[in-house]
């Protein structure tokens, strides 16, 4: 009979569970018996980065889980999914049901050159042709793909930008990396030039009317204004 090892962690409404083996018929029942029943829990997360397979048992399992909570405003959602995986979900239509994220390439930046620091993080040049925007610790991986997605519709918009290439790992931190742009960026300008302050406003000023003037994706980005 397959082994399924699964460690589990409980924050609050959430229950995240870290499966090592396959997920098929013989241990599709091992992830049952380790899903939480009280009716506190609103969140299943499962954590696929060992689990190399996934039947059509383990499926029905997570279906009939994401049903039972589903009511209670929550949901199951499954993380670093591998490839071979990913695929059994797209032909089945799980992807289609439940979220799936994808596992992240691993990236360290011991040593990358460090570029700039913001308020949720830091960028470094990987290499000549791509930096990486490093999220601070905490920052959830959903953010981080909403962010790409509006980096890629504001490139396509025409807002002078970067364009995002795909969502990385950093040990506990995500973040995206980027084309390197071979320009300075206005805060470095600032930095350089500082008689020329009259100049970098002007500078910032035209960026922003850009910005302001594009007819952005309503499919996209949020109404700010809507909502305000």
């Amino acid at each position: 009979m397959a082994t399924l090892d699964i460690v589990a962690a409980r924050e609050g409404a959430t229950t995240t569970l870290r499966l090592g083996g396959r997920l098929d018929a013989s241990s599709a029942e091992v992830l049952a018996a380790a899903v939480p029943g009280d009716a506190d829990l609103r969140l299943l997360i499962l954590d696929l980065g060992a689990c190399p397979f996934v039947s059509s048992g383990g499926i029905r399992v997570i279906l009939t889980q994401h049903k039972r909570l589903l009511p209670r405003g929550g949901g199951v959602e499954l993380v670093n999914v591998q490839p071979e995986v990913r695929r059994v979900f797209e032909l089945s239509g799980l992807d289609q049901l439940v979220t799936v994220r994808d596992k992240l390439r691993e990236i360290s930046v011991e040593g990358l050159e460090f570029l700039s620091e913001g308020v949720f993080g830091e960028v470094f040049r990987v290499d000549d042709e791509t930096i990486v925007k490093l999220y601070r610790q905490g920052v959830d991986p959903a953010v981080v793909e909403k962010e790409k997605k509006f980096s890629r519709a504001a490139f396509v918009a025409g807002v002078p930008t970067a364009i995002s290439l795909d969502v990385v790992a950093s040990g506990d931190r995500y973040g995206i990396t980027y084309e390197m742009l071979g320009a300075d960026s206005i805060a470095a300008l600032m930095r350089r030039y500082p008689d020329q302050l009259d100049d970098h406003a002007r500078l910032l000023a035209a960026l922003a009317r850009t910005i302001h003037d594009t007819q952005a994706d309503p499919m996209v980005f949020p109404d700010i204004k809507a909502d305000a």
